[in-house]
């Protein structure tokens, strides 16, 4: 069973990279559809910082993904409303991407019956993992900031990056924390430094379920997404939710750049049916508050 995992796993899309991603599907686009797609991606990165990020970080970052061992970032604490959190073994699931010789910076602790799993139960090879020690702040740091910012964490990186002769950082989120300790290891160490994922200002839009929901809409129309809308402001808030619950059996109040349903209100509108527009307004200004605190506009409904 063993062989046979690794074997499906171990088939690259392409040669030259050392994710393991095994293609399952292949979809193809008519002219018109590869048309739009190509039309709004167009526009997308013109109204972007892209090309002036990319060459911020130059020459020794490449966006990408190189020829040398891969370094994984699985912390979710720079994501919204996780930044608070505990670390958790949900970091361990990027690891599945790793192969022989590859490591993962870890914040949470160590669970090493998981990665014998990974090594001998599913043949995926040894691979490195570094504890980044969270005992003595305040508040818990998410490991990306820590391995910036911390003089002692960023030379163990710095250390393993220049035995490796170069690495690709992979994140759960590519976030400006994730660039900018990539430029500091290209220049500390003369050595290539490679990002797999988008520059900080596409992340930050891809992860605002706003821009993504309307995106979304105009690649392929309503019908792909829930009917949502934008509120900034309590009252806003309590006038959409009072005409939604009129017509729709339950509502979802989210924070758009959060993730993992953290950011996620459910309302059914049978619970909401006999309270005034006032009142309504105080409970949900209440719910918003107790989860997201006390400015987090807008939200998507």
């Amino acid at each position: 069973m063993a062989e046979l995992t690794y074997r499906k796993i171990a088939k690259r899309l392409d040669g030259s990279t050392g994710l393991p991603i095994v293609r399952r599907r292949i979809v193809g686009l008519t002219t018109t559809e590869s048309e739009l797609a190509q039309a709004l991606a167009n526009e997308v990165l013109s109204e972007s910082r892209n090309h002036t990020e990319l060459s911020y970080f130059m020459p020794r970052v490449q966006q990408g993904s190189g020829n040398t061992p891969y370094i994984f970032f699985g912390d979710i604490g720079e994501i919204a409303l996780f930044g608070q959190h505990s670390a958790s073994p949900i970091e361990y699931r990027l690891s599945v991407h790793a192969r022989e010789g590859d490591r993962e910076e870890m914040g949470g602790r160590h669970t090493r019956s998981f990665e014998q799993y990974l090594e001998k139960d599913l043949g995926l090879g040894h691979r490195d993992y570094l504890y980044i020690d969270q005992t003595n702040d305040e508040v818990r740091v998410p490991t990306p900031v820590k391995c910036l910012k911390d003089a002692h964490t960023y030379a163990q990186l710095r250390a393993q990056v220049e035995e490796r002769g170069g690495a690709t950082l992979v994140a759960h989120i590519t976030t400006g924390t994730i660039w900018t300790l990539a430029k500091n290891l290209g220049r500390d160490t003369g050595l290539p430094i490679h990002v797999a994922g988008p520059t900080p200002s596409l992340t930050a839009r891809v992860n605002d379920k706003l821009w993504f929901a309307s995106l979304t809409t105009r690649l392929f129309g309503e019908a792909a997404v829930p009917h949502n809308y934008s509120v900034y402001g309590p009252a806003a808030l309590a006038g959409r939710v009072y005409y939604l619950a009129r017509n729709y059996e339950k509502i979802v109040m989210k924070v758009p750049d959060s993730a993992g349903s953290a950011g996620n209100i459910p309302i059914l509108s049978a619970d909401i049916a006999d309270i005034s527009v006032k009142n309504l307004h105080w409970y949900l200004k209440g719910l918003i508050v107790d989860i997201a605190g006390s400015s987090p506009y807008p939200l998507m409904v």
